[in-house]
């Protein structure tokens, strides 16, 4: 078939979709006798979902942020500084860490913050973004933190003092309240269970957005899709994600579920 024809045809399908969501369209088509396709496709979006958004990041888990987050006690203290300049004669000057950043360090690397997966070189000018704006550190999620660290502490081996100086403008505290609260939202949210029972006598939270499209209910869970990205944490995979479409279980904004995870529910039904 000549390309000119192919390209008319295709034009021609992409008029007549009349759907948003490819997964969902499967699932009304096809019913259960379709279930095993409409899970696999479930499942390919959500890996190439992490991929896109993560970068090829494993997510952090609460563990991860546990094994650091008690240095932020340690820095906020009165009097803490990370270190001082040492220039002796005839040498380069260098920085010389205290104790407890050479420990917060290590907790680093021991914690999987600082990684090889991760092209930090390629992300520097990215990086001075959320330096030069505690705004965007107080958005950031999980692995945007992860990406800064490793940045930081890769950095500071082929730029002598550019971790102190991270410590000095308050950056690296900026990073560890911010894992704080992200951390604080991990640990008043349901355990990921594959049934979401929702606590009584307490009254629902609206919407977050305006709400731009509204779905069907699919039991006790509903999908919407708003007008603005929102980021929040899924109750089911434990994962902070920025979405659009977001699932609510039992109308209780609180209770947040990403697209991936209630595509699995759904599949599973069948």
């Amino acid at each position: 078939m000549p390309k000119t024809v192919w390209v008319r045809v295709l034009a021609g399908l992409a008029e007549e979709t009349d759907y948003d969501n490819f997964k969902s369209e499967v699932a009304r088509h096809q019913g259960k006798a379709g279930a095993a396709y409409e899970h696999s496709l479930h499942d390919v979006w959500s890996v190439m979902h992490k991929l896109q958004v993560t970068e090829g990041l494993v997510p952090i888990s609460a563990k991860q942020i546990d094994g650091i987050l008690p240095f932020l006690d340690r820095f906020e203290a009165v009097g803490f500084s990370a270190g001082s300049w040492k220039m002796p004669e005839g040498q380069f000057p260098w920085f010389n860490f205290e104790e407890v950043v050479m420990e917060f360090s290590q907790a680093l690397y021991d914690n999987g913050w600082v990684t090889p997966a991760f092209d930090w070189t390629e992300w520097q000018k990215s990086a001075q973004e959320f330096v030069d704006s505690t705004k965007k550190i107080e958005k950031a999620d999980a692995t945007t933190i992860h990406k800064l660290l490793t940045t930081h502490v890769r950095a500071d081996r082929f730029c002598e003092g550019h971790l102190a100086a991270m410590f000095e403008n308050g950056h690296i505290v900026g990073l560890l309240r911010r894992l704080k609260a992200i951390r604080g939202k991990m640990s008043g949210v349901v355990p990921p269970t594959e049934a979401i029972v929702q606590k009584e006598g307490k009254k629902p939270m609206p919407p977050p957005e305006k709400i731009a499209k509204e779905y069907p209910k699919e039991g006790d869970l509903q999908l919407f899709r708003l007008e603005k990205l929102h980021e929040f944490l899924c109750v089911r995979c434990q994962e902070m994600k920025k979405a659009k479409l977001v699932a609510v279980q039992a109308g209780d904004w609180s209770k947040l579920l990403c697209n991936g995870c209630y595509g699995l529910l759904q599949s599973k039904k069948g």
